[in-house]
């Protein structure tokens, strides 16, 4: 294992490079919507990722999940259709992918920030909504309720109506995770979070 002044660096370093990934796969998915595109940036962040883990002491036995998922994408990008990224046909399937569950959890957890800062729900919806117009982001909910209700209502729903697994799986990690943070630290995550849009 590395020593902390070099774990340090390491640190900088997977920030720097993961920064880097990010900024161009949302270039990229501004540029070109293709799901090539798209695939080919995530598949990037994560190989920056393993190399990382690498680096500080990881063996090819911790890393062979990763690097088969990575390995996985690389296939798609071939043509070939790897048996890990199969769609599993179920009845009781999600209505809606799980990278707009988590843009909807983030905007949650945004409205509850604005709301400590002083704003109503519905001005604090209000905000959260003009967000997700910006990014391009699709309300929640019906078709026909958009804007600020559509926001309000799936914290009501994420909170009191049986909300979905993944929903459970991502609001706790949040609340976990904000509690470290400062209300402007938090808000700022939040925002950055949104800022990504839905694939």
């Amino acid at each position: 294992m590395t020593d902390k002044r070099e774990d340090h660096q390491l640190s900088d370093s997977l920030g720097d490079q993961l920064l880097k990934a990010a900024e161009e796969f949302s270039a990229t998915k501004d540029g070109d919507k293709s799901i090539d595109a798209q695939r080919r940036g995530a598949q990037q962040a994560l190989v920056y990722v393993i190399e990382a883990l690498r680096n500080s002491g990881y063996t090819p036995r911790h890393l062979k999940p990763l690097w088969e998922l990575a390995s996985a994408l690389s296939d798609l990008q071939t043509g070939f259709q790897p048996a890990m990224l199969t769609k599993v046909t179920r009845s009781d399937a999600s209505r809606r992918p799980n990278t707009r569950t988590a843009r909807y959890v983030s905007a949650s957890h945004l409205v509850d920030i604005l709301m400590g800062k002083g704003k109503n729900i519905e001005a604090a919806c209000r905000e959260v909504a003009r967000l997700f117009e910006k990014h391009n982001i699709p309300f929640p909910g019906k078709d026909e309720t958009t804007g600020w209700k559509a926001v309000r209502g799936f914290i009501y729903n994420a909170r009191y109506n049986k909300p979905s697994n993944s929903t459970v799986i991502l609001m706790d990690y949040w609340d976990d995770y904000l509690k470290t943070l400062s209300p402007d630290e938090a808000e700022d995550v939040l925002r950055a979070d949104l800022s990504l849009g839905c694939s």
